[in-house]
C-alpha cells in the first residue's frame, strides 16, 4: 500500500479525515491540510498527498494565482454539498511540544487567520455578507489531546468576530459541534520526567464557549498525575484534577454559576459541561476503575511508547477513529492487526494490547464473570455493555456529526456555556487587551520559561511571532526578550526610575523585545481588525537616539498583494512646539524615559484581510517594544458610540468620526464642530511634573480639509473658554504629551463659570475643575487606574453674563462661535471606570474591583449671590439671595433639594450622576466592552 504521509501530520489524522470526508457522501469530499510556510489550505489524500488533478502542484508558495486556483478547485465540492475536512498542523519545528506557554493559543489564531482567509476566498465577491460558504456551512472542530486547546481557542475567536459561524447569518439556525479527544489542558507534574515543566504548559484551560452548539467529550485517567510517566491523561471538562488544586492563576478560576453576580459563589456548579461526556476508564487505583472499558485500565502497553507506555493517551483517538468508519478492526489501520486494534466484538477483548488479566477476571477467574465489554455503546438508547447493545460502532462518538446521521439524538445539557469574553489566559500578566485580543501576544508575555534551558532545547521561538510568518530564519528570539521590571539601575537607569516612579509591582515579570540594529521580527499572519489604529510602545534610551536612526513598521497583506502601509519612528527628541505637533508625532519624547506610545494609521483596504507586521531597526540604534495591540488603549473598555475612521470621504460618517491619538481618542461631530466625546487612561504614567504648555491651541489636521476645521482664532473674543476634556493637567509626564491635549478636537466652549479659576475665592475651582483634581489626586494618591470619558449635551445658545469675574456688564458672544458651525453646550459630562488596580481589561473586571461615577456640570453663568467682598466676590459663605431650585430636578425628573449658596454650587458631588443616568441623556453607550451582567450593576 502507497504511503506518503505529509510530514508533521500523524497518519491517523489522514485516515480519520478521509473516513469523515467520505461519510455517506458519494465521490467522497475534499481533504486539505494546513500549509505552514503560506498558511493556504492544500487538498490531499488519504496518504497525505497533493492529488494529480490539483493544478498549483505541491507548493502554494510558488504559485501568485493559488488561491484563485484553489477557490475553483473546492467549487465543484461546494455546489455538491460535499463535507470539506480541514487538517491543520502545529506539530512541525517543536511547536506542539515546546515546555512553554503560549504556542497553543499562537497556533489557534494562525489557524483561525486561515480559517478567515479561505472564508473569505469562498465568499461571492458581490455578497455584503460577512461570512462566505465555509463559515456558513455547518462546522465541526474534532480536537486530540492539547490540540483541544488549539481549537478552544479557534472557537473563541469564532464566537468573538463570527458569532454566526456554523450556519447562514441571521438564519437562527446553526451547528457548531465541538469534539475533544482526551483533553490535556492540565498540570500533570509526572510528564516532567520528559523534561522539567513538561508536565504543565500553563496554557488555556479548555471552554464550552457559548456558540458551540454541540460538544462531546471522551476521555481516560489512567496514567498517575504524580509519577514519573509520559502518558498524558484527559479530563471531565469543566472538571479540573487535584494538581490544580490550591493554585491562584486567575486562568484556573473557571466560570460557575452567578458568577459575575453581586456576591458569586465560589463553591457553586461549574458552567461549561459539554452535552456528552464518555468516560473510558481509569487505573485500578481510582474509584470508577470497575466502570472502565477494556485498553483504559493500565498506562504500559507491549506495543507501543517508551518502555510500554503512552498508548492509551492515544487509544482515545483510536476509540473516536472506529466510530467514524465502521469496518476497520484497528485504527490507524495497519496490515498488523495487533497494532492499534479496536475492541469492537467480544473477541478483541483478548488481542495483546487491550488485555488486562486484573481488569478482565478481577483476579479471581473461578468465580467472576470476565469483563470483556465491548468498546461502543449507543449511549442514546442502552446503558454500557450490555448484552443487547449493538457493538459496531454505530450511535457513538462520530454518530453524533452532522455527517454521522444522529445529530438529531443529541444529549443536551441544561447547564449554561460559557461566554466568549471570559478570559482563559493561565496568568493574569500574561493576558494581552482583551480575551480574544486584537494582536496575540503583543505585549510579549504570553510566557513563563522563555530562556530556560530545557525551553530553547525545543525552540528559542516566541510564540506569536514565529512559525506563522513565513520566515525562514528569524533575526531574534527569546534571548531578544527581556524582564523590563528586572533590569537594573545601571543597565537602563533612566527606565528603572521611571518604573520606580510610577510604582511598577517589580515582583511580576514584564517582557519587552529589545530590538537591535539592523535586526527585525514579523508577527504571524494574523486578521487585521475592522477597526481601530495599530498602536505600539518603544523606549529609547537616551544613548541609542541618532540623526537617520528609526524603527520601521510595516503592515503588509499576507498574500502579497501590494495592500499595505510603512511608517517610520524618528529616533530623534520631539521637538515639542507647537508647529512641530504633527511631526512629534513620530518622534520621542516620553519614550526617553518609559515607554511612549505610537500609532500607525491602517488603510481602509487592510480592514479584515490577513497581514503581517514587521518592526525592524534601521541606520543603527537598539530599542525595547512592547504592547503591541490595535484600537487605542483610551477605548480599551469600549468606543461609546461605535465611532469610525476612514479615509473614503463618501462614506465617512461625518458625525461619529473616529479619531486615535497617543494621549486620547475622540469621536468628532463635524455638525458641532466639537467632539462627541473624548475618552482618555489616567494612571501614573500619565502624571509628572511638565508644566503646563503655553502654546496656543492646535488645528487638528486629522479632520478633513474639505470639512472645515476649528483654529485657535475660532474663539477669539466669544469669552467662551476652550474647554479642555481631557485636562492638560492629567498629561503631565512630557510636553509632547501635554501639548497634545492642547488640539481643537479636546475642546468644546466652556463658560467661564464652568472651567476657570475664580482667583480670591474660596473655593477657586468651579464643579468641572475640582473633579478634575479628584480624578488626579485618586491616580496619584490611591495608585489606582482610572478610564474616562467627556463631552457637551445640549446647547445653550445665549449670551450670558461672566459672574466670577466681578464683569456684569460683559456678555459672552456666541455668535462667534455659531457664526462658524460651533456649538455651545448647555452641559457638560464626564463619567469614570475606577479600576482597584492598574492592568485590569474588560475580561478581568468584577463587580468588586470597579466602580463607576459621573458628573453633569451647567455650562453657564453661576447663579448671582450676595457679595462679600468690595470687588463683588463671595467667600466661602456665598449665600444666593434665593435658593435655586436644582437643576436635575427639571432635566432629570428628580426631586433633589435646592443649592444654597456658591460653596455647593462649586461642588462636584452636587453634579454627581450614575453613568446610567448620563447614558440615557446622551444616548452614547460607555464601558460596553464589560460583560453586561457587571456592567449594568456597576453604572447603577
Amino acid at each position: 500500500m502507497r504511503k506518503s504521509y505529509n510530514p508533521g501530520i500523524p497518519s491517523e489524522f489522514y485516515q480519520l479525515g478521509n473516513s469523515i470526508a467520505n461519510a455517506g457522501i458519494d465521490g467522497g469530499g475534499l481533504m486539505m491540510r494546513y500549509d505552514l510556510p503560506t498558511g493556504y489550505w492544500v487538498p490531499v489524500n488519504k496518504y497525505g498527498a497533493v492529488p494529480g488533478d490539483f493544478p498549483s502542484g505541491l507548493n502554494p508558495q510558488n504559485d501568485p494565482q493559488y488561491l484563485t486556483k484553489l477557490e475553483s478547485y473546492i467549487a465543484p465540492y461546494l455546489d455538491n454539498n460535499e463535507p470539506l475536512v480541514l487538517l491543520n498542523d502545529w506539530s512541525q519545528n517543536n511547536e506542539s511540544a515546546v515546555p512553554d506557554s503560549g504556542f497553543t493559543e499562537a497556533a489557534a489564531d494562525a489557524f483561525f487567520t486561515s480559517l478567515v482567509q479561505l472564508d473569505g476566498v469562498l465568499k461571492d465577491e458581490t455578497s455584503t455578507a460577512k461570512q462566505g460558504a465555509l463559515f456558513n456551512s455547518p462546522l465541526h472542530f474534532v480536537g486530540f489531546s492539547r490540540g483541544t486547546v488549539v481549537n478552544s481557542e479557534i472557537i473563541q475567536r469564532l464566537g468573538s468576530y463570527f458569532p454566526d459561524a456554523g450556519g447562514k447569518e441571521n438564519s437562527n439556525t446553526r451547528d457548531l459541534q465541538m469534539t475533544t479527544l482526551d483533553p490535556h489542558d492540565f498540570d500533570q507534574p509526572g510528564l516532567d520526567v520528559v523534561t522539567e515543566n513538561f508536565g504543565d504548559f500553563r496554557e488555556p484551560k479548555v471552554q464550552v464557549w457559548k456558540n458551540v452548539t454541540f460538544a462531546d467529550n471522551y476521555y481516560q485517567t489512567v496514567p498517575n498525575l504524580l509519577s514519573g510517566t509520559v502518558s498524558p491523561a484527559g479530563r471531565d471538562i469543566p472538571n479540573l484534577p487535584s494538581t490544580e488544586n490550591g493554585k491562584t492563576a486567575p486562568g484556573l478560576k473557571l466560570p460557575r454559576e452567578g458568577w459575575r453576580s453581586e456576591n458569586p459563589d465560589a463553591t457553586a456548579p461549574l458552567l461549561g459541561k459539554p452535552d456528552l461526556s464518555v468516560f473510558l476508564g481509569t487505573n485500578k487505583n481510582n474509584p470508577d476503575y470497575n466502570k472502565s472499558r477494556a485498553g483504559f485500565t493500565k498506562e504500559t502497553d507491549p506495543t507501543v511508547g517508551i518502555a510500554g507506555r503512552g498508548a492509551v493517551h492515544g487509544r482515545v483517538l483510536s476509540w473516536y477513529g472506529g466510530t467514524s468508519d465502521l469496518f476497520p478492526t484497528n485504527f490507524p489501520f495497519n496490515e498488523d492487526l495487533d497494532v492499534n486494534p479496536l475492541f469492537r466484538r467480544r473477541g478483541d477483548g483478548y488481542r495483546e494490547p487491550l488485555f488486562d488479566k486484573d481488569f478482565s477476571f478481577g483476579g479471581t477467574v473461578l468465580t467472576d464473570s470476565a469483563r470483556v465489554s465491548p468498546w461502543y455503546t449507543p449511549e442514546e438508547r442502552f446503558e454500557h455493555g450490555v448484552d443487547a447493545a449493538p457493538w459496531e460502532g454505530i450511535g457513538t462518538g462520530w454518530f453524533y456529526s452532522v455527517l454521522g446521521g444522529g445529530s438529531e439524538l443529541r444529549p443536551q445539557t441544561n447547564v449554561e456555556r460559557i461566554p466568549v469574553d471570559f478570559d482563559n489566559t493561565y496568568d493574569a500578566r500574561m493576558r494581552g487587551d482583551g480575551a480574544v485580543p486584537t494582536l496575540f501576544n503583543g505585549n510579549f508575555d504570553a510566557v513563563f520559561n522563555p530562556q530556560g534551558g530545557n525551553r530553547t532545547i525545543f525552540s528559542d521561538a516566541i510564540p506569536g511571532w514565529s512559525l506563522h510568518n513565513g520566515e525562514t530564519s528569524p533575526s531574534v528570539s527569546t534571548s531578544n526578550l527581556v524582564d523590563v521590571n528586572q533590569l537594573s539601575a545601571t543597565e537602563a537607569p533612566a527606565l528603572h526610575a521611571e518604573l520606580d516612579r510610577i510604582g511598577v509591582d517589580r515582583t511580576q515579570a514584564n517582557y519587552a523585545l529589545k530590538l537591535e540594529s539592523g535586526k527585525s521580527i514579523t508577527h504571524n499572519r494574523f486578521v487585521v481588525p475592522d477597526w481601530g489604529n495599530l498602536r505600539f510602545d518603544l523606549h529609547v534610551p537616551e544613548a541609542e537616539l541618532g540623526s537617520g536612526r528609526s524603527v520601521l513598521v510595516t503592515l503588509s497583506a499576507a498574500d502579497g498583494s501590494p495592500l499595505g502601509v510603512s511608517s517610520s519612528i524618528n529616533l530623534r527628541r520631539a521637538n515639542r512646539t507647537r508647529g512641530a505637533y504633527l511631526a512629534d508625532t513620530q518622534r520621542i519624547d516620553y519614550g526617553i524615559q518609559g515607554f511612549e506610545t505610537f500609532q500607525v494609521e491602517v488603510p481602509d483596504n487592510l480592514r479584515g484581510q490577513v497581514a503581517t507586521l514587521k518592526f525592524e531597526v534601521v541606520g543603527g540604534g537598539n530599542v525595547y517594544l512592547d504592547n503591541v495591540f490595535f484600537k487605542s488603549q483610551h477605548l480599551l473598555f469600549g468606543n461609546p458610540s461605535d465611532a469610525r475612521n476612514t479615509t473614503d470621504l463618501a462614506i465617512a460618517e461625518r458625525n461619529n468620526y473616529l479619531l486615535e491619538k497617543a494621549q486620547f481618542a475622540t469621536a468628532y461631530d463635524d455638525s458641532s464642530k466639537t467632539p462627541k466625546w473624548v475618552s482618555w487612561q489616567l494612571n501614573q504614567k500619565w502624571l509628572g511634573s511638565v508644566a503646563r504648555s503655553n502654546l496656543r491651541f492646535i488645528e487638528d489636521q486629522s479632520i478633513p480639509e474639505t470639512w472645515g476645521r476649528v483654529k485657535n482664532e475660532d474663539y477669539s473674543n466669544s469669552l467662551y473658554s476652550r474647554g479642555h476634556m481631557l485636562p492638560s493637567s492629567q498629561r503631565t509626564n512630557s510636553e509632547k504629551d501635554n501639548i497634545a491635549t492642547f488640539l481643537m478636537t479636546n475642546v468644546v466652549p466652556q463658560h467661564q463659570d464652568n472651567n476657570d479659576l475664580s482667583l480670591d475665592e474660596n473655593p477657586q475651582s468651579p464643579a468641572w475643575t475640582s473633579f478634575d483634581d479628584l480624578l488626579a489626586s485618586t491616580t496619584n494618591i490611591d495608585s489606582k487606574e482610572l478610564y474616562v470619558v467627556a463631552g457637551g449635551y445640549e446647547s445653550n445658545l445665549n449670551p450670558q453674563r461672566i459672574s466670577h469675574r466681578a464683569r456684569p456688564s460683559r456678555l459672552t458672544n456666541p455668535q462667534i462661535l455659531t457664526s462658524k458651525g460651533i456649538n455651545i453646550p448647555g452641559w457638560t459630562w464626564k463619567v469614570v471606570l475606577d479600576l482597584e488596580q492598574p492592568g485590569l481589561n474588560p475580561a478581568n473586571v468584577t463587580i468588586a474591583n470597579t466602580t463607576t461615577y459621573g458628573i453633569l456640570t451647567p455650562n453657564e453663568v453661576e447663579p448671582a449671590h450676595v457679595p462679600t467682598n468690595p470687588n463683588g466676590s463671595v467667600d466661602a459663605n456665598g449665600d444666593f439671595p434665593l435658593p435655586v431650585p436644582h437643576p436635575f430636578n427639571t432635566l432629570l425628573g428628580l426631586s433633589l433639594p435646592d443649592i444654597q449658596n456658591k460653596a455647593a454650587w462649586r461642588n462636584w458631588q452636587t453634579w454627581q450622576l450614575t453613568v446610567n443616568q448620563i447614558e440615557e441623556l446622551t444616548e452614547l453607550d460607555f464601558f460596553s466592552n464589560i460583560p453586561d451582567e457587571i456592567e449594568e450593576i456597576i453604572e447603577s
